[in-house]
């Protein structure tokens, strides 16, 4: 009958737990739509995000518990008794389609790729990246590839001390470190096949003054994302959010675990207990300036949790003690307090718009005009392009405060037991929510310049002053313009905001003159006032939570008959995780945004990786 109780006890803390997570990864959902921290802003289902934090390497409660069940938490032992392993593991991600439908959403064409096209390309696709924001030509047309992997190679020691029954402390007490050594690495795996070179020149007055020739330009689309090349008016490169063409890696210790628990209820075929959890990290802070940077740990946050520990064997043969099958439960809570951490953003309801271009503003000279009765009256302009271009992400990118206020990582395994043998079966679920951010407490920041989206606007102009014969005319400029395209976005230029006939005072002449075209006689207007862009316009709503499921085996081997204190043991194992992404599925079908409905899926951010490993280690008395 007690152990009836016993298992009810452990059966009643596992379902209480399990629906606790169930409801916080709920709320979290729903959340995911309705409230964020800085704005109002939402990241729907089919949209991309521009950060991907994977689970941890230091976080996987299934190497904590296989290989050694025999040699922890231990009832019978009066004394101080202890266990030092070490796992070997090799993990590989899998699908790679959902890798890349997490960062580029649904402007994903035929699953992996991205299509990128000038804005003279006829027909345009409507997924198409507009090949004018990278300095490419505007027939430019070029299909980009990736195939994303993340291989981790991970040394993790484990120390744990059970600190018996001693006169400072209560039996069934321990203490446990784990520290995680690993080598990440993370390839892209990204290639470009370009369609259409062009050898066609940009118009003078659109990214420059003067026409910019095939050597002006950025010679592809990938040499511009690394970060290397500018073009017209842009006097500095992409900085942030780069597409590695070669594999990254990284080499340093996760995040280091400090567990101190108590096995308050415990018998020769039982145990629970409860713990506390502390988590150092010591991996690595995200820069923020590769799109697919490799991380190692958490993310630099320090966490503080507890969890719940037990066990129960249910079959025990009647002539061999060392012959029996059990479960074994373990399951840990954490709260992931803040870290300040480089994070680029997009502008609110345009997907990956961190890579557009802004043009700068300043206070117009007093010769800029415009006019909406034909020249009859004029009106000065308040604002005009300073000279200078820059990439979205240059701007979009600052520190911000990050923190997750729930993980989960819950175990259960069958366990048989067959002399010096051990074989493992389990389950484990690995879940958090999604992150919220302070925008202001990290980085505060005061915008000192203005900033619009330039589309397809032009940036300068010129007039045409008659001063006698049509011969003899005199083309003044090219002059600074007003110009902002605010419904631009990554695959489309947009149109004018604001848009007024646009004209030039020449002081020279003291004439005014119909601003057009650089040398064509095409007019021009000007936004009067253009539409600047600000912090307050990015997405900064909440990157997704995030759940995977795993399965595992583990068998182990002990030298339980050698006659002196320490006993060795060694096994091996794998397992299998597979994530929630392919709940959405953007790319058979395209799906609308999801702010303002409910019964849509959200996007999750967990990886599928496979994984094999080797655990040894000594036990000791």
């Amino acid at each position: 009958m007690k152990q009836i109780l016993k298992l009810l006890l452990i059966s009643t803390t596992l379902l209480s737990v399990l629906s606790f997570w169930k409801a916080s990864i709920h709320a979290n959902n729903y959340s995911n739509y309705y409230d964020n921290n800085c704005n109002n802003c939402c990241i729907g289902p089919c949209d991309g995000y521009p950060f991907l934090l994977p689970r941890s390497q230091g976080r996987n409660g299934v190497r904590e518990l296989i290989g050694w069940q025999q040699f922890i938490n231990k009832y019978d032992v009066d004394a101080t008794y202890g266990d030092f392993a070490i796992t070997l593991e090799y993990n590989r991600s899998m699908r790679p389609h959902n890798i890349a439908q997490f960062y580029f959403g649904d402007q994903l064409a035929s699953c992996n790729s991205l299509l990128i096209q000038g804005s003279e390309v006829t027909p345009r696709h409507q997924k198409a990246w507009v090949a004018d924001y990278f300095g490419l030509p505007a027939d430019y047309s070029s299909v980009i590839q990736f195939d994303p992997t993340i291989d981790n190679f991970v040394v993790d020691f484990h120390f744990y001390i059970g600190l018996g029954d001693c006169s400072n402390c209560s039996k069934g007490a321990y203490l446990r470190i784990d520290a995680p050594l690993v080598h990440t690495r993370w390839d892209l795996n990204t290639t470009e096949c370009i369609k259409e070179r062009s050898t066609g020149d940009f118009w003078p007055g659109y990214l420059a003054k003067d026409e910019l020739s095939k050597a002006d330009l950025s010679p592809n689309f990938l040499t511009f994302m690394l970060g290397n090349t500018t073009f017209g008016d842009m006097q500095n490169p992409i900085c942030f959010g780069k597409f590695p063409v070669c594999p990254m890696t990284q080499t340093r210790l996760a995040d280091i675990q400090a567990t101190l628990g108590w096995n308050f209820v415990q018998d020769c075929d039982y145990h629970f207990g409860l713990f506390i959890d502390a988590v150092f990290p010591t991996g690595t802070r995200p820069n923020a300036c590769y799109l697919f940077e490799p991380i190692i740990g958490n993310g630099k946050h320090w966490e503080l949790g507890f969890g719940v520990s037990s066990s129960y064997i249910f079959n025990r043969s009647k002539y061999h003690e060392d012959r029996y099958f059990g479960i074994w439960f373990d399951a840990r809570f954490h709260h992931m307090f803040k870290s300040c951490q480089r994070r680029s953003f997009d502008f609110c309801n345009k997907p990956s718009s961190r890579y557009m271009l802004l043009e700068e503003l300043d206070t117009a000279d007093r010769q800029l005009l415009s006019s909406t009765d034909g020249g009859e009256n004029y009106t000065k302009a308040i604002y005009q392009y300073s000279g200078k271009l820059i990439p979205a992400i240059n701007y979009t990118t600052f520190l911000v405060d990050a923190k997750i206020n729930l993980q989960a990582d819950i175990v259960v395994k069958i366990g048989y037991i067959r002399d010096s043998w051990s074989f493992d079966f389990g389950y484990n679920l690995w879940a958090r929510t999604g992150e919220k951010f302070d925008c202001t407490s990290c980085e505060p920041c005061v915008e000192t310049k203005k900033y619009a989206l330039k589309g397809n606007a032009w940036l300068y102009g010129e007039i045409e002053i008659p001063v006698g014969e049509p011969e003899e005319d005199i083309i003044f400029g090219p002059f600074a313009l007003s110009n902002s395209n605010s419904n631009a976005t990554i695959m489309s230029t947009g149109a004018l905001d604001n848009p007024q006939p646009g004209y030039y005072e020449e002081p020279s002449v003291t004439q005014i003159g119909r601003l057009m075209q650089i040398d064509t006689a095409n007019e021009l207007d000007i936004s009067v006032p253009p539409k600047f862009v600000s912090r307050a316009d990015l997405n900064v709503g909440k990157s997704p939570s995030a759940i995977t499921h795993k399965l595992f085996f583990h068998m182990s081997h002990a030298w339980k008959h050698r006659k002196t204190r320490w006993m060795p043991f060694l096994g091996f194992g794998g397992s299998v995780e597979l994530d929630h992404s392919s709940d959405i599925d953007c790319c058979a079908s395209c799906c609308e945004p999801c702010c303002n409905t409910q019964d849509k899926k959200s996007k999750k951010g967990g990886i599928s990786q496979w994984g094999v490993w080797l655990k040894g280690g000594i036990y000791f008395e």
